[in-house]
């Protein structure tokens, strides 16, 4: 067919040209519909929240929610104190697309309530996100730890807590502790300047007990706590000290008497029972004791024996029993040599005393008695040791002495050839005077005799 003749053909052609307009008029419709579908609105933005807070800055977020049509639009973080009020705008940030975008706000005042707006800046008017708000972190000068509980008793203990990065000049401390479950105390509040611990002794607590405590710290309002520890006191027990005789003593008498300083830390009475330690049988029991010294002495116990004992206490909460202790009595043998050395000492003391009695006005006896109260005071201790039935002691008292009894004999000796050498010169000078006195006597005499027979010639002659 020929193409001329179709287009040439009048319906033909009308039909054409409707096709094209129709076409023409969809793309019109679409481009009006796209056009109204944007004119008139305009960009949206949604404040969201916040990344992270700081003691002086913020990271908060938001979205962009609409472009309004917009290739680019201005965005900016309108933000301020909640209480003084007012606001700072940020410088503004371009935005080319829609979605989330992130900003930091700094130079912010620490522990302070702020709001803040996401906005955009469109056709001369500010759009706005909504309001959201975010408190800045507390400045902590200083950190504190709670420590262990130290020297806990039946009803009493000490509690301490370690300050630590302090950088200011001064701030309070102090602990609250209680019973667990029961309501807190308050310690007194005490100064601290400096890195370091402080303690607080507490007092009057109940036995067999737990409780809780922790540590606090201030600062200007701001508060920070070291973690809450605990403590269990303990039993009320007896103490037994000062037990006699002492374990491993030898030597001792027979009438030695065994006992120990029982005490007990409350008002009740204690039960004390000494045991022979090698057949378990009771030595002596003393029921509804005080508190305080206590012995007895171990009947029909023989010499150069060794015997164990032991002490057992009873007390409201139980009863408590010491280790076994060792003793071994005197050999017969032994104390006839200790008591023939004391009688030794004891004698040479009393020629001692005697000797200065003889010759304190003769000579100087210092010398004899320094070494003279040196040996009585080792046979006082001696002594004491005896009446204790502490033999061993004694002996070795004993034995230690002799130098100093040798030393004493030796200063008595050589003062004794001292006032000897006194005593013959004193003899020899008064000699020596005697001779001169009768000497001059008869000089004298002489010189009279014959005075008068020259006397007398005359006489004669006239």
């Amino acid at each position: 067919m020929d193409n001329s003749s179709w287009i040439a053909d009048p319906k033909s052609e009308y039909m054409v040209k409707r096709f094209v307009l129709l076409l023409i008029s969809f793309f019109l419709v679409v481009i009006i519909v796209s056009h109204a579908a944007h004119a008139g609105s305009e960009p949206s933005v949604e404040t969201g929240g916040t990344f992270f807070v700081g003691m002086d800055y913020a990271v908060i977020y938001g979205s962009v929610e609409d472009m309004g049509g917009e290739d680019e639009l201005k965005l900016f973080i309108r933000y301020g104190d909640v209480l003084e009020g007012g606001y700072t705008d940020t410088e503004n940030k371009t935005i080319t697309s829609e979605g989330t975008f992130t900003y930091e706000l700094g130079d912010l005042e620490y522990d302070t309530a702020y709001f803040f707006r996401a906005m955009l800046h469109w056709e001369g008017k500010e759009i706005d996100g909504g309001e959201k708000n975010f408190i800045t972190e507390k400045y902590i000068p200083m950190d504190i730890s709670t420590l262990p509980a130290e020297e806990v008793g039946y009803d009493s203990a000490a509690i301490s807590a370690e300050v630590t990065d302090l950088e200011v000049n001064l701030i309070e401390a102090w602990f609250e502790w209680r019973e667990a479950e029961n309501s807190w105390n308050k310690t007194d509040t005490v100064n601290i300047t400096d890195d370091g611990t402080f303690k607080e002794e507490l007092h009057g607590l109940e036995k067999n007990t737990t409780y809780e405590f922790t540590g606090f710290a201030e600062w200007e309002h701001v508060k920070i706590e070291g973690g809450t520890r605990n403590f269990t006191t303990g039993i009320p027990r007896p103490v037994v000290t000062d037990i006699h005789p002492s374990h491993g003593s030898e030597n001792l008498d027979i009438e030695t008497e065994i006992g120990a300083n029982v005490t007990y830390p409350t008002e009740d009475t204690v039960n004390i029972s000494f045991y022979d330690g090698t057949d378990g049988s009771v030595i002596h029991r003393k029921d509804g004791f005080e508190g305080g010294w206590f012995s007895v002495q171990w009947e029909n116990i023989e010499h150069g024996q060794s015997y164990r004992w032991y002490i057992e206490v009873d007390y409201p909460y139980g009863t408590m029993e010491t280790d076994t202790k060792v003793f071994r009595t005197i050999d017969e043998e032994k104390l006839s040599g200790i008591t023939e050395g004391m009688e030794r000492i004891e004698g040479q003391i009393k020629e001692a005393n005697s000797w200065v009695d003889d010759y304190e006005n003769r000579i100087e006896t210092d010398k004899v008695e320094e070494k003279l109260r040196e040996l009585e005071g080792r046979y006082s201790n001696a002594e004491n040791y005896m009446e204790k039935g502490e033999y061993t002691g004694a002996k070795e008292i004993i034995e230690n002495t002799k130098e100093v009894e040798i030393e004493l004999r030796q200063r008595m000796d050589e003062l004794e050839e001292e006032a000897d050498a006194v005593d013959r010169v004193w003899i020899i000078g008064g000699v020596v005077v005697l001779v001169a006195v009768l000497g001059a006597m008869v000089y004298y005499f002489i010189s009279f005799i014959r005075s008068e027979s020259s006397s007398k010639k005359y006489r004669y002659k006239g």
